[in-house]
């Protein structure tokens, strides 16, 4: 599956890369991508595709430049057992050296997924 809300980056970041501006943007895009994927639900299509479809990963980039909306990574406060509300659903603080599940796009509905 590709992310193709982050397509724009991704293609600028390569252009800067292999036009010497320096791997550092191509490495925040890609690492940005592989903290989106470590925190879905994977194990089915239609869990994968619920968790890509709840944090915007599958949004026109231009689109979502657009709406200014964009590609959602749940933080590791987000994935509490269902009924339970976290302080900060979603959002890019990642604690460091924390090992746990992934996060289901269930968890992800209706907790503000679009930022405006």
């Amino acid at each position: 599956m590709a992310i193709t809300v982050l397509r724009l980056d991704y293609l600028a970041a390569l252009t800067r890369a292999t036009n010497r501006g320096g791997p550092d943007a191509l490495h925040r895009v890609l690492d940005f991508a592989q903290r989106w994927v470590s925190r879905g639900d994977w194990s089915t299509v239609e869990t994968g595709l619920a968790y890509a479809h709840a944090t915007n990963a599958l949004l026109d980039a231009r689109r979502a430049e657009e709406d200014r909306l964009h590609l959602e990574v749940p933080t590791w406060s987000a994935i509490d057992p269902p009924g339970t509300a976290s302080a900060h659903p979603l959002g890019e603080a990642i604690p460091v050296g924390r090992a746990e599940p992934p996060c289901r796009a269930e968890q992800l509905a209706d907790q503000g997924r679009h930022h405006r």
